[in-house]
């Protein structure tokens, strides 16, 4: 390529670039035809093409521009790798969600509370419960420095995402997966003022030591037990709770 053509493409790639952020889709795709018609395979155009499908709502197209694009940009392009994940995430790819968003905000000068947002979703979707309630958490922060009504969203987010996890963790339970149920429901025990604000704390704490005591850990079963027996206001539902709390107590001594 000459310098002439080079410095024509330049021209037409930020003419693009200046088209989009002014949403002028119209205008943005002709400056990104011109600049295709200097080098198709130029992976800046791919991203640029990307970008107006994107906004167009041809998200297959978007898709599949912005991969083509970050097999040859560096993982410093923050907006390339959102983009990513954000479609991703649409297509139901979490896991590839999930890498793209890393990256997207591995990248970011500042940390942006909405790419915590959408890999929080992802998180959640993959069962990651963990990981999805300290994105929401973060998010949830992060907002709160600059805007009320966006931080107010972000927490009844928060509150979706944990009650999904806990539906998650009813499921587990229900197929005798015992193992993920126990990984998501500590997860949710340890940020107890959501269970609090969701109305589940007692639910939380009763799977968990129903869990714990199927799995042999009659220790920590006992305390989820007795903190379940704190909660619970019927007598006769107290009672069940008692009895499961002595044989977890006279299971221990035998192990012991």
């Amino acid at each position: 390529m000459s310098s002439g053509d080079e410095s024509s493409l330049r021209g037409q790639q930020d003419r693009a670039l200046e088209l989009l952020r002014r949403k002028d889709l119209v205008g943005a795709e002709c400056a990104i035809a011109q600049a295709m018609a200097h080098s198709a395979d130029d992976p800046w155009n791919h991203y640029l093409f990307g970008r107006l499908c994107d906004e167009q709502g041809r998200w297959d197209e978007a898709l599949n521009a912005l991969q083509i694009a970050a097999r040859s940009l560096s993982d410093d392009y923050w907006d390339l790798h959102e983009r990513l994940g954000r479609l991703m995430s649409a297509a139901g790819r979490w896991r590839e969600a999930v890498e793209e968003l890393t990256k997207a905000i591995g990248a970011a000068r500042h940390d942006k509370p909405w790419v915590r947002q959408l890999r929080a979703q992802a998180f959640a979707r993959l069962g990651l419960a963990d990981e999805a309630l300290e994105d929401m958490l973060q998010a949830h922060r992060l907002y709160a420095g600059y805007s009320f009504r966006k931080a107010d969203q972000a927490r009844e987010e928060l509150v979706q995402i944990y009650r999904q996890l806990l539906e998650l963790a009813r499921a587990a339970w229900r197929r005798g997966q015992t193992e993920q149920a126990l990984c998501l429901l500590r997860a949710l025990a340890a940020r107890e003022g959501l269970a609090n604000e969701t109305g589940c704390l007692l639910e939380i704490q009763l799977l968990l030591a129903k869990g714990l005591h199927v799995q042999g850990q009659f220790d920590e079963a006992a305390a989820a037990y007795q903190r379940a027996y704190g909660l619970e206001k019927e007598r006769r539902k107290k009672r069940e709770i008692l009895v499961n709390l002595g044989l977890c107590h006279l299971r221990e001594s035998r192990v012991t």
